[in-house]
């Protein structure tokens, strides 16, 4: 017998005294589990000099203020249960303010900002939502503001504050408030509204915007506009060509894609986008792996991009690497929208099948249907699925 065994025949033997002696004296109480610390607990600990940022208000107060400063007329209640059904979700005041604000006819757009931007959107009669540092130590305070005007001469700042209050800062106080959390910004306005010379992101953002409400020749000419200021800025290209293929104007989609790789050849979703395309127009195969390979090398970790090399190996009859790659996307598919998870899924599926795997296409079937009974596959999976029998 080895010694680990021994110490531990013997343990077991002092275990079992320590029962029966319990058991005499009438019972012995369980012993406790030492209390776990909280996660709080053990940063303090490990990081004791670390600040802690408290929010003073939570900011839900800027929606009602940016509506009425409009002059919109709007449900109230309509646009608090808006945030609250996002905030529920679990994303953060920022968030929930840029998704519920275009629901009271308000386009958002938030971004890290500098001082001539924020003094030109003012110029341009938008006030700017701005969170400020209140205090400086262990206990940061951080409020938001709405920065409603700049005194060109005096350099002083007005800004509305929850309670109401306007407080004016100097524009060095302020700038030093501002950057403590990065010259973070938002604009929210009517789109007619929005005069003052645009970043392409902005740009790009009132263009969706306009798509949602239905204002396409607006957005046309916007994307136009934005194309003439900026023809070289790869992530406006590629982001032009997505809007474009989503609108079916596959021609104009290749060639900003093609436009985009050109600016920047290692754009991840410009080489992703296209290899996409070529495989849905039935264009050059080999042209289209090699760009979706390029993909997955600079970005190896994107669900989208593994889902579309793979469904592209597919395509080319290679169905094990097509199965590597979709198990990878399908691993991480949880961060995508219902629908693009969905797709990665009946992919997934198909690349079993096509790799006599059954068993785990079904499955991957069962989890699909488990979630959304109502699914229907795709034509090629389902013509599988017929095939190899009831995958209930």
């Amino acid at each position: 017998m080895s010694t680990t065994a021994s110490a531990s025949f013997a343990k077991r033997v002092g275990r079992v005294a320590c029962g029966l002696l319990c058991l005499a004296l009438g019972g012995c109480a369980a012993p406790q589990a030492p209390e776990k610390p909280s996660a709080r607990a053990l940063l303090d600990e490990r990081f004791p000099h670390r600040a802690r940022t408290v929010r003073e208000d939570d900011g839900r107060w800027i929606a009602d203020w940016l509506a009425n400063r409009w002059a919109l007329a709007y449900d109230r209640t309509m646009l608090r249960r808006h945030l609250d059904a996002e905030l529920k979700k679990g994303y953060s005041i920022e968030e929930a303010l840029l998704v519920a604000l275009p629901s009271v006819g308000l386009w958002t757009h938030a971004a890290y900002g500098t001082w001539p931007e924020l003094v030109a959107r003012l110029q341009g009669e938008a006030p700017v939502v701005v969170q400020l540092g209140m205090t400086s130590g262990p206990r940061r305070v951080r409020r938001f503001a709405v920065v409603t005007a700049i005194d060109p001469i005096e350099g002083s700042v007005r800004t509305r504050m929850q309670d109401g209050a306007d407080v004016l800062f100097s524009k060095d106080e302020f700038l030093a408030r501002w950057s403590s959390y990065r010259n973070w910004m938002l604009i929210a306005c009517p789109p007619e509204s929005a005069r003052w010379p645009m970043r392409s992101a902005e740009r790009m953002s009132l263009i969706r915007y306009n798509d949602l409400v239905g204002r396409v020749d607006a957005a046309d000419a916007l994307a136009a506009e934005a194309l003439e200021l900026d023809p070289s800025n790869a992530d406006l290209l590629t982001a032009l060509g997505t809007r474009a293929l989503l609108r079916g104007r596959k021609d104009e989609a290749e060639a900003l894609f093609r436009a985009a790789l050109r600016a920047d050849d290692r754009h991840a979703p410009a080489a992703n986008n296209l290899a996409y395309l070529l495989g849905e127009r039935g264009g050059d195969l080999e042209e289209a792996l090699a760009l979706a390979r390029r993909a997955t090398l600079l970005e190896p970790s994107n669900p989208r991009i593994l889902h579309t090399y793979g469904s592209l190996l597919g395509k080319a009859g290679r169905w094990e690497e097509s199965r590597l790659n979709l198990e990878r996307a399908w691993e991480r598919a949880n961060v995508l929208p219902l629908a693009a998870r969905i797709e990665v899924g009946c992919s997934l599926a198909l690349a079993y099948y096509s790799t006599a795997s059954p068993h785990l296409a079904c499955g991957i079937i069962q989890a699909l249907r488990r979630k959304h009974p109502d699914l229907q596959l795709p034509k090629a999976l389902q013509a599988q699925l017929d095939l190899a029998g009831d995958c209930l």
